[in-house]
């Protein structure tokens, strides 16, 4: 056998695509075809699809990488071996690498997919192992080490929101009401009236402000999760169906939307509701613990927010006009705008909204009929007078930049700028539950959305807590003795005063015969709470009134609990994280 031929038998039993079941000339062919081609890489591969290269074929020859070294993998029966294993899911460990990099590189970064909401099976997991890992690190922040600041954790409903807080090791407290200071408004409200019939017109619309329409970090419409959104995407609708039924399709030629992200990170976090988020940020690296996101990262996932969101709600809205006219209008997507990095001024609903612009003319003639059925118009006037009698105009108190501010009907204000769901008590002094305001007052309050599962930074300096809300507003609140500050409605010291609420972290009160503490002086609580309105909308007289929240805070040195127990967040029930998937949680060292 002469030595070329020795020399190609030795080079089929160095590809890992040699096949002894097939002739020689089979597998020579096979060869010349890879030879044609690049370099082959293979890699191992985590199930978060992490890729790390082991190894490459060219010209017939394994060469190993460092890593590969490292994982004894010098030579193709070794790599063989480890293609036989596989993990439970039936994923295989090695693979081709997604694409090529030098011998040196260390890790392989998976090939952007392209810009769709489709999410895959492997999307839906590694989104839940970014999520987790983010979630880990939040949790981790809560246990301050005696430092004056960290994280406050809001979803716990049998542990302190924090704890060995400044040189006391203290816990912090957090609890909410809608419990509200109130006064009966000095003006008349004005009755509402059913509007007169005018020539239509289509003025711009802002989505995803008054009315919530996207959680954070979600980009598909979903009605199901914030109904009053879909109030305002039929109002939307209706008012461009009265335009076509007037003979205005012919003007909508050039309908626009632009979407916008605010200057807040956005993130893997799935929202309360949603298992994990709907996207992957079109293929962007998820993070982990040693290589954070970048700032380029960041920047490309807001705008891949901002770009979905309008793009998702602009389908919506032309199916359905078409749907109800049988006209398919063009709605044109505008670039994006980001603000991340701009700082709080540039926080909040008005800069994350959708901003859609019919850009079309009022009509001199308007088609004579009713535009909108007699018994939709019928319903609409009928609610509005459900309204009138389910709503109480009031003046209210809230809580702002960490002291409480009073906000009255006055001659300026056009009518009620509160209302609450039940009557105030009989000294018109209070109401418990279901109080609105107004959203313009809500904008020049700059009252924030009420926090999700976290207060991303909090600050304990001796009697005075600051509180970053979720505009990135600092609230600075001067506390008082834990006890009193029950006689300012403090949730957390009522029902510390009332009932056995957290005593193994927080001790009996005195006032239920509990003994003070050696640090009883260092026991204090808020007695202004910190306001915050929620994604709960209705209409009332022509005008959007949002629901309101109020947040209260308290802090208790250790020295003062009994015998309280080990905090471990993971044993709450309400914890949104996969209890079954025992993988995740060991890699994430649950």
């Amino acid at each position: 056998m002469n030595n070329r031929l020795l020399e190609d038998i030795k080079r089929f039993k160095l590809m890992v695509n040699y096949d002894s079941n097939v002739t020689l000339s089979e597998n020579y062919s096979k060869i010349t075809l890879t030879e044609k081609k690049d370099r082959i890489q293979y890699c191992y591969r985590t199930q978060d699809g992490e890729q790390t290269p082991i190894g490459i074929f060219e010209d017939g020859n394994f060469q190993p990488t460092e890593f590969g070294k490292q994982m004894n993998i010098l030579t193709y029966e070794d790599l063989s071996e480890l293609f036989r294993s596989k993990y439970d899911d039936g994923t295989d460990k090695v693979t081709q690498c997604d694409g090529l990099v030098p011998m040196d590189n260390t890790k392989v970064e998976i090939s952007k997919k392209d810009d769709s909401n489709v999410l895959t099976r492997r999307d839906i997991r590694r989104n839940k192992r970014a999520e987790a890992r983010e979630l880990k690190q939040k949790l981790e922040a809560t246990d301050w080490l005696g430092k004056d600041s960290g994280t406050l954790y809001l979803k716990t409903s049998r542990y302190p929101n924090a704890q060995n807080v400044g040189e006391n090791m203290s816990y912090v407290f957090v609890a909410t009401s809608e419990k509200f200071d109130v006064k009966k408004p000095k003006l008349n409200t004005p009755k509402p009236t059913k509007p007169l019939d005018t020539p239509p017109t289509l003025d711009p619309f802002e989505i995803n402000s008054d009315y919530k329409a996207f959680p954070d970090n979600i980009v598909n419409v979903n009605f199901d999760k914030f109904p009053a959104s879909k109030d305002q995407f039929e109002t939307i609708v209706n008012s461009f169906v009265k335009y076509i039924k007037a003979g205005g399709a012919d003007k909508l030629t050039n309908v626009t939307i632009q979407g916008q992200a605010d200057s807040a990170n956005p993130s893997w976090s799935a929202p309360k509701g949603f298992d994990v988020i709907d996207h992957n940020y079109g293929g962007v690296r998820r993070p982990n613990k040693k290589n954070p996101q970048t700032k380029e990262e960041l920047e490309t996932m807001n705008l891949y927010l901002a770009k979905s969101r309008a793009h998702n709600y602009a389908v919506s809205l032309t199916d359905e006009i078409e749907k109800q006219t049988g006209v398919k209008i063009t709605i044109k997507e505008l670039t994006p705008i980001s603000y991340l990095g701009q700082g709080e001024s540039k926080r909040g609903a008005k800069y994350r909204s959708l901003i859609l612009n019919p850009n079309a003319p009022k009509l001199d003639v308007v088609t004579p009929g009713d535009i909108i059925s007699g018994e939709k118009e019928k319903e609409i006037f009928n609610r509005q007078k459900q309204y009138e009698a389910k709503y109480n105009p009031v003046d209210i108190f809230v809580g702002v930049g960490g002291t409480s501010k009073p906000v009255y009907q006055t001659e300026e204000s056009l009518g009620p700028v509160a209302l609450s769901v039940e009557l105030p008590n009989s000294n018109f002094t209070n109401v418990t539950k279901g109080v609105y305001l107004r959203t313009d007052i809500i904008d020049n309050l700059r009252i924030p959305e009420e926090f999700g599962n976290f207060v991303s930074k909090a600050t304990v300096n001796g009697r005075t807590l600051s509180i970053t809300d979720e505009l990135g507003k600092i609230n600075t609140f001067e506390m008082i003795n834990f006890d009193n500050s029950a006689e300012f409605d403090n949730v957390v010291s009522l029902m510390n005063t009332n009932t056995q609420f957290m005593e193994e972290f927080i001790g009996v009160s005195s006032r239920r015969g509990g003994e003070e503490c050696d640090l009883e002086k260092y026991k204090y609580g808020t007695k202004d709470p910190l306001t915050t309105y929620t994604s709960e909308v209705i209409t009332y007289n022509e005008k959007s009134y949002v629901r309101l929240k109020n947040y209260w805070f308290a802090v208790i040195p250790k020295n003062c609990s009994n015998r309280p127990p080990k905090i471990d967040y993971y044993k709450e029930p309400t914890l949104d994280i996969d209890a079954a998937d025992e993988e995740i949680q060991n890699d994430m060292g649950y």
